[in-house]
């Protein structure tokens, strides 16, 4: 029971966070659309080095070249997001329209297995509306690259945060 609580907590303080990203996202899309494709030039740029530093210290001989050539093709890619985060970022779009599209699909799919448990109509909402943004980016893609994105992306975490606060207030009495 106590359990069962504190996981419904989870979902709730879960859900309000991703609510204030997507609502960030919102407010400043092409800020944070940039800041994104930077943070992640900088995993990717750090990827490469903990990789690389790996590579030195094993002694496989039979992958060496590989892990080299991944090490430095991470490193590579990083600094180029750093430096190109407008490219990056309209790079990124069709990307993520493509997981918007998947992610919706997994959603819709996921939501008939949690009706009977309450949540499912919130999870087939927001699969649908990640369906439709998933559509949209696509079909506005390249002119809307810029911001589309971050607008896109705010939008869907609004509906996640809200899917994960609602289905967290629905959890807080176990099924008897």
């Amino acid at each position: 029971m106590v359990l069962f609580s504190k996981f419904s907590q989870s979902l709730v303080s879960i859900g309000i966070f991703i609510f204030i990203i997507g609502l960030i996202a919102l407010l400043f899309p092409v800020a944070f659309g940039e800041a994104t494709i930077i943070i992640l030039g900088i995993l990717f740029f750090i990827g490469g080095v903990l990789r690389l530093s790996f590579a030195i210290f094993s002694f496989s001989t039979g992958t060496m070249a590989l892990k080299y050539l991944a090490s430095i093709l991470m490193i590579i890619a990083g600094i180029w997001l750093i430096s190109n985060p407008d490219i990056g970022l309209n790079i990124l779009t069709v990307f993520m329209a493509v997981y918007f599209i998947a992610d919706g699909i997994s959603s819709v799919s996921y939501s008939f297995t949690m009706i009977p448990v309450s949540g499912g109509s919130y999870l087939l909402a927001e699969g649908i509306i990640s369906i439709i943004l998933g559509i949209l980016i696509w079909a506005h893609w390249p002119a809307s690259g810029k911001f589309a994105l971050s607008v896109y992306v705010g939008i869907k975490l609004l509906f996640n945060g809200l899917a994960l606060v609602m289905t967290g207030k629905l959890l807080k009495k176990p099924p008897m």
